[in-house]
C-alpha cells in the first residue's frame, strides 16, 4: 500500500517519501527535511507527529476530525480536509505543493502556535496556578 501511494502522490510531485513507524531518535533530522506534514487518521487524540511537525515549522495536512483539530488552525498553519472528500484533500495539498511561499508562512504560524508549550510557558502557567491555589488557601485560612 505505501508503494501505491508513493506512486499516485509521485504524479503531483517527484520527491514523496512514505516512511511507516519512524524510530524517536531518527525524528528531528526527518522533520528537518521536510516540506509538508501529512496524516489522514480520524481517530488521532492528540497526533504528536501533528505536534511534531508544528513545533518544527512544517505546515500541517489532516482531517477535520478527532484530537488533531485542536491544534491545527485551518489555513493558517495547515489545512483541514474534510474526511472521504477526495477532491477536498486534493485541492488542499495540491495547494500545498504548489506554494512554497504559503508553506512557509504555515510553517511560522504552525512554530508560533507551539510556543505555548514550551517549557519556559509551561513553568509559568504551573507558577500561576500555584500562586492561584496559595491565594485561595490564604483566603480560607
Amino acid at each position: 500500500m505505501k508503494e501505491e501511494i508513493a506512486a499516485r502522490l509521485g504524479q503531483l510531485t517527484p520527491h514523496v517519501y512514505v516512511l511507516g513507524r519512524v524510530q524517536l531518535q531518527d525524528v528531528p533530522a526527518l522533520m528537518a527535511n521536510c516540506d509538508l506534514h501529512i496524516t489522514a487518521s480520524e481517530m488521532e487524540t492528540r497526533g504528536l507527529t501533528v505536534l511534531e511537525a508544528l513545533a518544527s515549522g512544517i505546515p500541517v495536512l489532516a482531517p477535520r476530525a478527532g484530537g488533531v483539530m485542536q491544534n491545527i488552525e485551518d489555513g493558517e498553519n495547515g489545512f483541514l480536509f474534510t474526511p472521504g472528500d477526495r477532491q477536498d484533500f486534493l485541492a488542499k495539498l495540491t495547494k500545498l505543493i504548489e506554494n512554497p511561499k504559503l508553506r512557509q508562512q504555515m510553517g511560522e504560524k504552525g512554530r508560533e502556535s507551539m510556543e505555548q508549550y514550551s517549557w519556559d510557558e509551561t513553568v509559568r502557567n504551573l507558577v500561576a496556578i500555584w500562586k492561584e491555589w496559595i491565594a485561595k488557601k490564604k483566603l480560607l485560612a
